[in-house]
């Protein structure tokens, strides 16, 4: 690859990361590991590298024009875009779920149904979802929060395992309590 073409590259990329920033500051992002933030000063170090490697391959007069964009500002690492939209949506999902009658049905019936069963039901996980959510909203959990966005599927899967758990038989039921008393 000739030396133009690497330096034509860095200034594509340079554009790219760029744009990416303004993206992220605006949208927001869906790492599920790392707030908006943390990605963002990510970006910022991109920049900074791909502004190094144009000074080290070329002449100032040949600089590319983004090259003279300022660099965007570091953020805090715990940024978040939309942070009250993200709020609004899980505080609005729980609500959902506390009023889903299969989710109710679930936690009352929970104990009562036999550990091998709440497992090949994911029952555990399923709930864990819900209460997850719950504390995400307490403790103004972004990260977790921003990961709720399925409302609609875990609600039918809310509905497809109280669908199973209502056919279970008494008996079934019963004896999972006396085999875990013992």
């Amino acid at each position: 690859m000739g030396r133009k073409k690497v330096v034509e590259d860095y200034g594509r990329n340079l554009e790219e990361e760029f744009a990416e920033w303004e993206y992220y500051h605006e949208h927001g992002g869906t790492d599920p590991s790392w707030p908006d933030g943390v990605n963002m000063n990510l970006i910022c170090n991109h920049i900074a590298y791909y502004k190094r490697k144009i000074i080290e391959s070329m002449p100032p007069e040949n600089y590319p024009e983004v090259f003279h964009r300022p660099d965007p500002p570091r953020v805090d690492d715990n940024y978040f875009a939309r942070a009250e939209e993200i709020r609004s949506m899980a505080v609005a999902a729980l609500e959902r779920y506390r009023q889903d009658a299969n989710l109710q049905f679930l936690r009352q019936r929970r104990d009562f149904i036999h550990p091998r069963d709440r497992a090949n039901l994911r029952l555990d996980a399923l709930l864990w979802c819900f209460l997850s959510l719950e504390q995400a909203v307490r403790e103004d959990d972004m990260q977790f929060m921003r990961r709720c966005r399925n409302v609609e599927k875990d609600l039918a899967d809310f509905a497809d395992c109280a669908a199973k758990v209502k056919e279970f038989s008494p008996r079934q039921m019963v004896q999972a309590v006396q085999i875990t008393l013992f």
